[in-house]
């Protein structure tokens, strides 16, 4: 897949959201750098190793997916605010 990065949404990190890797027992605070980008061609795919699935969503449907609270409040900046970028 090929996109095209348009304008930054923001860089988040949030304390309380720490991932924590089942093989090594490694623990991370999430940190963030965020794009708006274009599709040019191509379609999402997870790489299954950080990413197990990845879909074009349309954002009325986004309520009923279980995303995380810390990666849900990215994708609502990017939604209701796309011209001011967020910093954590």
């Amino acid at each position: 897949m090929s996109i095209r990065v348009t304008r930054l949404v923001g860089v988040f990190t949030d304390p309380g959201h720490v991932m924590v890797y089942p093989a090594t027992g490694e623990a991370r605070q999430q940190f963030a750098v965020c794009f708006h980008a274009e599709p040019r061609c191509g379609e999402p795919q997870p790489d299954h190793d950080e990413t197990c699935d990845a879909a074009w969503v349309d954002p009325a449907e986004l309520s009923r997916l279980p995303i995380h609270p810390s990666m849900r409040k990215r994708i609502v900046h990017a939604l209701t605010r796309p011209h001011t970028p967020h910093a954590d």
